[in-house]
């Protein structure tokens, strides 16, 4: 038997949804991600090797422009 779910509305078999006492119309795999989303990202490791290559690259062309090219309109 398959069911659809109401947040990604995937026809899917019955047993990606959850059991029966907890009655939802959103499959498992988008509860796993509705859990993903609210959960905290891990914290970046800085790489020293990736800093000096920053670094050198803006010593010698300068820092990037993050404005918009005037001249492309």
């Amino acid at each position: 038997m398959h069911r659809t779910c109401s947040s990604c509305c995937r026809r899917l078999p019955a047993d990606q949804f959850p059991p029966a006492e907890r009655r939802r119309s959103t499959c498992r795999l988008c509860e796993a991600d509705e859990q993903r989303v609210r959960s905290r990202l891990a914290p970046l490791r800085v790489d020293p090797q990736q800093v000096r290559l920053n670094n050198r690259f803006n010593l010698w062309f300068g820092p990037v422009r993050r404005e918009p090219l005037r001249n492309a309109a």
